[in-house]
């Protein structure tokens, strides 16, 4: 039987033998960011039309994407997929798939979460009405 996502407001039990983690200060975890950045260099690659600089800004949106949105994301997707498959998966494999995903459409997110920002500022009507991308 698969091991279920750790409670909200639970404490996970580290073993001895595995370092914490150096950049808990920051509320993300290593893991996350490598997954991130696996997928936003992932995405700069198959864009060939584009700048070095912006496929080095594609992983490292992708990073930080992952990096926060993978505790959100990861107990989401577990809870979705059938039991046969969480039966063959483990929690943190999970994590890192939705790490991965994230970071591949890390800077396709920040730029429509940019998008909506700009036109609720120009016409903040509730419920928001978003117009699809120009272009």
């Amino acid at each position: 039987m698969a091991a279920a996502p750790p409670a909200a407001g639970s404490q996970l039990i580290t073993p001895p033998e595995i370092p914490p983690d150096p950049i808990a200060f920051l509320g993300v975890k290593v893991v996350h960011i490598v997954a991130g950045l696996m997928g936003g260099m992932v995405r700069a690659i198959t864009r060939p039309d584009i700048s070095w600089g912006r496929r080095v800004g594609t992983g490292i949106v992708g990073a930080l994407v992952a990096g926060y949105g993978t505790p959100i994301a990861a107990p989401m997707i577990w809870h979705w997929l059938p039991d046969h498959v969480t039966a063959r998966l483990t929690y943190g494999e999970v994590e890192g798939l939705a790490g991965f995903v994230l970071g591949l459409t890390g800077l396709s997110l920040a730029d429509g979460a940019v998008r909506m920002a700009r036109e609720w500022r120009d016409n903040p009507t509730f419920p928001p009405r978003f117009p699809p991308p120009k272009g």
